[in-house]
């Protein structure tokens, strides 16, 4: 792991004045515990800034499905045990649960951090420890090291969807189901590439990520569509339900940027969207089909991890 064995912190003081971490906020409206609200079905997770919050609400104001969890993502790394995150605005009207991202291992003073996060926290009240890898060994140690604290491993985030299913090849997906480990599908509409949208005829916007990797294979996208649109039509659906109901079948909890809905009807049909249950031949014949268009995720660009 590369981690220093440091001695054991002190009660009451920081581990580090310096330590910084990346953290997200998992917020909902609903009177479920967490374990409940993640456990008994799958929900949407829609992500938002702390700039974007406000956008987010108005789109979430009328929603008819509270399937659906809020994901704050703090653009900056921070010391979580120095400035006070309870006081900021949008966080106020929602119940809430934090995310500790323990990136970079190395980088940081973990067995210091841990001892200090044992003794901060009450076990009803500790934040959950996630981090973001496409790594299986590394989730795989990181969690052991975790285990020696007397801690789990809680949250793994990376980058997965219908085009890119490298953490079900590698075995994460399979891991984190055994574990008990929620698995965050980042990209799960890959930026609007898989929301039926975009086409020869709409491109992507040109100077956004995914413009660059998607619009120079506009006619592979048109091919996508079809083979979304075949399944949406028999399942009587939406072409953006389909992948993300094929993403919550593989026991993943799939993320929707903020600036990927429009407005509360596009929301409400991608929340649906877990109603939706695929048969398993339907799957295998999409992820073929898919395949064939043959579509180039360059997870060089895609991969966002906003500074963890």
């Amino acid at each position: 792991m590369g981690c220093d064995s440091l001695k054991k912190c002190g009660k009451g003081s920081l581990p580090d004045p310096d330590l910084e971490i990346g953290l997200s906020v998992l917020a909902w409206e609903d009177n479920q515990i967490l374990e409940n609200k993640l456990s008994k079905k799958l929900p949407i997770i829609f992500e938002s800034s702390e700039d974007e919050y406000k956008s987010l609400n108005q789109k979430l104001a009328h929603c008819t499905n509270n399937n659906y969890l809020i994901l704050y993502k703090f653009k900056n790394k921070i010391n979580p045990f120095k400035n006070k995150i309870e006081n900021q605005e949008f966080l106020k009207t929602y119940k809430k649960n934090y995310i500790f991202w323990i990136e970079r291992m190395e980088k940081i003073k973990l067995n210091e951090f841990l001892n200090f996060y044992n003794k901060k926290y009450t076990e009803n009240e500790k934040p959950l420890i996630g981090i973001y890898s496409d790594n299986l060994n590394e989730i795989q140690n990181f969690n052991e090291e975790l285990k020696s604290h007397s801690l789990k491993l809680q949250v793994v985030e990376n980058h997965f969807s219908l085009l890119y299913r490298q953490s079900d090849e590698s075995g994460i997906l399979e891991y984190c189901k055994k574990n008990n480990i929620f698995f965050f599908a980042d990209n799960a509409l890959e930026g609007g590439a898989l929301s039926g949208k975009y086409n020869s005829q709409n491109l992507m916007p040109e100077d956004s990520k995914e413009g660059k990797i998607f619009n120079p294979q506009i006619e592979k996208i048109d091919l996508l569509n079809g083979e979304l649109q075949g399944l949406a039509k028999k399942r009587n659906a939406k072409i953006s339900q389909i992948p993300i109901s094929w993403t919550i079948q593989q026991n993943a909890i799939p993320i929707i940027k903020v600036n990927e809905v429009e407005n509360n009807n596009e929301i409400n049909e991608l929340i649906k969207a877990g109603d939706i249950n695929l048969e398993e031949s339907e799957m295998a014949g999409l992820e073929r089909n898919i395949d064939m268009c043959n579509i180039d995720v360059n997870s060089s660009l895609k991969k966002e991890i906003n500074n963890y």
